[in-house]
């Protein structure tokens, strides 16, 4: 084997390598960030349940100003998880905006098959997923829609349980 076509093969492993070393760097980044975005809302959903249990405990005790306080502190809490997931939703895409180029430019060059409904799929899981749910109609089964939502209807919630607390 001659010295320029060993450098050839030398090469190429070492692109395969960085390519391979780019793919596990961008996924780990996007499973991190994913898994924390759903680590994080399971604690907003519970830091949530235990401050209406004491909002409820308060207004039976006839502590109506502790239970506005906490209403009101449950509101700010979630607002501060939807701040929260709003950056934790930017890190996301980061990783999906590499994870897109690398499916586009390396993993699905020259692939070609059928899905489900025998059309003819020829891009990677990112693009079909941006192009199939990017229609409006379809944004509310996305979790940056629905997750955001439940934080605001348990804001707006919290809101009105200290409205009540303080008015009634």
């Amino acid at each position: 084997m001659s010295s320029e076509n060993h450098r050839g093969t030398a090469s190429e492993d070492s692109d395969t390598n960085l390519s391979h070393e780019r793919l596990d760097y961008a996924w780990k980044w996007f499973d991190y960030h994913a898994r924390q975005r759903v680590s994080m809302f399971n604690f907003f959903l519970i830091a949530s349940g235990l401050l209406a249990t004491a909002y409820v405990n308060a207004l039976k005790d006839g502590q109506d100003d502790l239970g506005a306080v906490l209403s009101f502190l449950g509101a700010l809490i979630a607002v501060v998880f939807v701040v929260l997931d709003c950056r934790n939703a930017m890190l996301i895409h980061l990783g999906e905006d590499v994870l897109r180029r690398i499916e586009r430019d390396e993993l699905f060059v020259g692939f070609s098959g059928l899905n489900e409904k025998l059309k003819e799929v020829s891009k990677g899981i990112l693009y079909r997923d941006a192009v199939e749910t990017g229609r409006c109609w379809h944004c509310w089964k996305k979790h940056k829609f629905l997750l955001k939502l439940v934080e605001i209807l348990v804001a707006i919630s919290f809101l009105a349980g200290g409205a009540h607390a303080l008015w009634t």
